[in-house]
């Protein structure tokens, strides 16, 4: 139990480590996202201005501040702004840290991808660790910011599988985004994070057959979400569980 609490406090006090590379971050996070994606695009500019899709294995990770429009209504409109400034700037360093990259901001949630070397396994549990990583770091948040009404968290959704990687857009305006029904589910499942107490963290089930020892971590759910004309069978935690079930994984067999 205490190991646990120790590991949430240690991502917490990553606040103070952000504040240096929030700077180096801040004007990829003004003009595009992705700074990989960035510079990809900046080499297709002497070409054909454009990245041709492709077809990867990919690890999507959503997250967004519960209780936000709520929040908004009691703040004033620039302390929102530099909250989520630092809200945002944080999961950008924490997704980097973890071999992420940063796909989109959409009001207040995030969006990021990994689709590198190492093998879905290894993704996931560098997603997991971002989630993490963004909750504690949020909950943290009221200790600097003492004009929240109440500590903020977060809800997030895991999901794996296969996706179009690419620049897309018209007329000179694209986006380095991925596209396909694993993002669609993520994105679905994340809102699922707010049906019930407890219940920080969604994942897809074929994200959750690349791990083991899921339980008593991890519960199984299966969630009806628009589109899909089945349940979407899941598995779902706390953060509290999430962090036993990372340091689980840190203490090996035995």
């Amino acid at each position: 139990q205490s190991g646990v609490l120790e590991l949430f406090d240690s991502y917490v006090e990553q606040l103070h480590g952000a504040n240096s590379e929030r700077k180096r971050f801040q004007e990829a996070l003004n003009t595009y996202a992705d700074p990989t994606g960035a510079e990809r695009l900046k080499t297709a500019q002497h070409g054909s201005q454009n990245i041709r899709p492709e077809r990867k294995s990919v690890a999507v990770l959503f997250s967004d501040i519960r209780g936000f429009t709520a929040m908004s209504e009691i703040l004033l409109p620039e302390q929102v702004v530099d909250l989520l400034n630092d809200y945002f700037s944080f999961a950008n360093v924490a997704i980097a840290k973890n071999g992420g990259k940063v796909n989109k901001f959409i009001g207040d949630a995030v969006m990021a991808l990994w689709a590198g070397a190492g093998g879905p396994t290894h993704a996931i549990h560098q997603a997991l660790r971002t989630a993490l990583a963004i909750a504690a770091f949020t909950y943290g948040l009221k200790k600097n910011v003492p004009e929240l009404p109440w500590p903020l968290r977060i809800g997030a959704a895991l999901n794996t599988g296969k996706a179009m990687l690419g620049n897309i857009g018209v007329n000179g305006k694209r986006d380095f985004t991925v596209v396909g029904d694993v993002v669609n589910v993520a994105f679905r499942l994340e809102a699922q994070t707010s049906a019930q107490e407890g219940l920080d963290l969604i994942m897809g089930e074929e994200a959750a057959a690349h791990l083991t020892d899921l339980p008593p971590y991890f519960t199984p759910y299966r969630f009806t979400v628009k589109g899909k004309s089945e349940p979407v069978p899941s598995y779902g935690c706390s953060f509290k569980n999430l962090g036993a079930y990372l340091q689980h994984l840190s203490a090996g067999p035995g």
